[in-house]
This record gives C-alpha cells, sequence and structure tokens, in this order.
C-alpha cells in the first residue's frame, strides 16, 4: 500500500507547478501552437540540451501575457511559419492559448496571414525537468489525466517509429472536410472492425504526419493509426501495438536503447 501511494504522490509532484515553468522560457515544440487544428490535441515540450539551439520549432511565453510559436532553418528555401496570440495561466495544473494570428513565408503553398480567433485550454502535465506537455482539456480533470497515460504511449511511439509512418500511403483514404476525429473513427470502425474502442488522443511530430492512438477496449490492445495529407484528402494506414513493439525491441537490439 505504501509503495502505491509513494507512486501515486510521485505522479502528482511531477506534474505540480507546470504552467508556471512554461513562462519565460523558450522551448522546443513538436508542432508551431494553434497553426493546424489536426494536431492541436497534444504538444511535446522540451528544453533544448544547447543553450545556442536555434533551429526548429519553437515556443515562448512571455511574461507580458503574449506568446510567440515559430519555425527556423538554417537554409531560408524553406517554408516559414509563425503564430501569435496570448495565453492565461488558470491553474498550476491549467493554461489556455488564445491564438490571434498565423503567418507563413517562403516555399510555402499558402504564404500570407491568416487572422485567428481561437481559444484552447490545456492541461499541463510536467513529465520532467526537461519535457512538458500540453493536452487539450476534456473538461473533466479525471479524464485529463487518464489522457497522461495515452500521451506518453503515444510520446513513445514517437520515439521508436522514425521515418516509419511515411512506408505507406494508405489503405483507406478519406475527405480532409472531416475531422481527425471522425476520419480516426472511421477507419476503426470501418477498416479495423472495431465495435468497442476509445479515440484517445492523436498527436504528431512531423510536418506532415499525424498519428491517432485507439484503443481496443476488449482486448485493452493499441492501435497507431497514421494519416498523411493527400491531393484527395488524408491516406490512413495503421501499426498494432506488437508491430511497434518488434520496432523496438530490433533498434534496440542493434543501438541500444533510445533516450
Amino acid at each position: 500500500m505504501m509503495k502505491t501511494l509513494f507512486i501515486t504522490l510521485n505522479f502528482l509532484w511531477v506534474g505540480i507547478l507546470s504552467a508556471q515553468d512554461l513562462i519565460g522560457a523558450k522551448w522546443r515544440i513538436n508542432n508551431i501552437l494553434g497553426a493546424d487544428i489536426n494536431k492541436e490535441d497534444f504538444y511535446i515540450l522540451t528544453k533544448p540540451e544547447n543553450p545556442d539551439w536555434s533551429y526548429g520549432d519553437h515556443l515562448q511565453l512571455s511574461t507580458d501575457g503574449n506568446f510567440k510559436s515559430w519555425y527556423s532553418a538554417p537554409c531560408g528555401n524553406d517554408c516559414f511559419t509563425t503564430s501569435y496570440g496570448t495565453y492565461k495561466k488558470i491553474s498550476e495544473e491549467y493554461i489556455s492559448f488564445h491564438i490571434q494570428k498565423v503567418e507563413r513565408w517562403g516555399w510555402c503553398s499558402d504564404v500570407g496571414e491568416v487572422e485567428k480567433n481561437e481559444t484552447n485550454t490545456y492541461y499541463v502535465y510536467k513529465k520532467s525537468e526537461s519535457e512538458i506537455y500540453l493536452l487539450k482539456t476534456t473538461g473533466d480533470h479525471s479524464k485529463d489525466l487518464q489522457k497522461v497515460t495515452y500521451a506518453k504511449v503515444l510520446a513513445d511511439y514517437f520515439r521508436i517509429i522514425l521515418n516509419k509512418n511515411y512506408s505507406s500511403f494508405g489503405n483507406i483514404t478519406l475527405p480532409s472536410k472531416l475531422t481527425w476525429q471522425q476520419r480516426a473513427d472511421n477507419y476503426t470502425s470501418q477498416y479495423l472492425k472495431l465495435t468497442n474502442y476509445e479515440i484517445c488522443i492523436t498527436g504528431s511530430n512531423d510536418f506532415f504526419i499525424s498519428v491517432h492512438l485507439v484503443k481496443d477496449l476488449d482486448k485493452n490492445a493499441y492501435y497507431y493509426i497514421v494519416e498523411r495529407p493527400l491531393k484527395e484528402g488524408y491516406g490512413l494506414f495503421h501499426y498494432t501495438e506488437d508491430q511497434v513493439k518488434e520496432f523496438k525491441d530490433y533498434y534496440e537490439k542493434r543501438y541500444g536503447k533510445r533516450k
């Protein structure tokens, strides 16, 4: 019982004061905050090991209540995106972001400035001193805590899968007019033929690819549904939990455990 209590307290302690820790620092983020509606369910923030690091996707919350999220690269032949807005610390566990505008320039298909008026609230989970999760709230604190578990599963997947997300153009193609939830639900019910399942979380560690984590509630097993944009919509395919374990075992056998 004492061991269980210790684990529970440790889980809560790691997550404490997370929202305040975000403010003032420059973070690496897996996708530009608020730039893509398909990728706003789950963000991963990490502190760069090199304090002079300057390339990739960034997020910075100023002490005056404004934020900026932007992409930088060593070469100008790229698509550069920046989002601007304000934030509000609701509590030690929750923070809201109001997206005001998104700018794109360079080698982009949609160069220009888009005005936005979108507010999203996130549960803030401090995984470690150098890694924080932003999880779009479900509106229920207990469900947000469960979402942390799903986020860890998906984050582990991103560390394992590497370029295998590009191994297929999809088993089926679904129209872009559907939301990511509708596409995940359609694939799960129509292609995987599951009837008792939960669409747990979606995330991305890539400009193009999104991954939907789905749980088969009858078999207590995960499916990783990968989707990539195509000219005519989105192509979707999947990996099973066993396949991901095989990828992990193969990698660790050859190269050792990934950090």
